[in-house]
């Protein structure tokens, strides 16, 4: 998982070497963080240039015998959280209180993100009135449908390490 911008493997360069070292160690799954953020910058719009990436990382690891696993992956949330994952768009958190707290402090401690994670889970409207999760299962299907018949792609993982929010 690369989580800055611009959330592709291969921009903190991961390439055929490094998919040849995984393979002489033995590995044959691994698991590639796709960031909502970069899937889906504005809502509804998605970014083909940033899957084209993904893609080019999955086709790296399937030349080497490994098969991929593709990860939405999010720590706190967002940036403003000191994480990633979400697009800013998506991030509702009722201007509640953002005390700077390091990853993984702020799930438990940080009002305003738990506040977002409650907002998320409830399907609390975003832009046009469409609901937070409704946003997000389009995403993956976007996703899912893009990786249909790459026979290097395992599965999927929803989310990593949902957040229940203040509950």
């Amino acid at each position: 998982v690369y989580k800055l911008p611009p959330y592709s493997p291969a921009a903190a360069g991961f390439g055929a070497s490094d998919a040849a070292f995984l393979q002489s160690l033995g590995f044959t799954v691994v698991r590639v963080g796709v960031i909502w953020k970069a899937v889906e910058p504005e809502p509804g719009v998605y970014d083909k240039a940033y899957l084209n990436q993904i893609e080019g990382t999955v086709r790296t690891l399937g030349q080497h015998g490994i098969v991929s696993i593709l990860d939405f992956h999010q720590d706190q949330m967002n940036e403003q959280f000191g994480g990633e994952g979400f697009p800013d768009w998506a991030v509702q958190d009722d201007g509640l209180p953002n005390p700077k707290t390091a990853f993984p402090a702020g799930y438990t401690s940080n009002p305003a993100l738990q506040r977002a994670y409650d907002n998320f889970w409830a399907d609390k409207p975003g832009p046009d009135g469409i609901g937070l999760q409704e946003y997000y299962a389009a995403a993956w299907k976007h996703v899912a449908q893009r990786f249909a018949g790459n026979d290097s792609v395992l599965g999927y993982e929803l989310i990593n390490e949902p957040f229940p929010g203040s509950d």
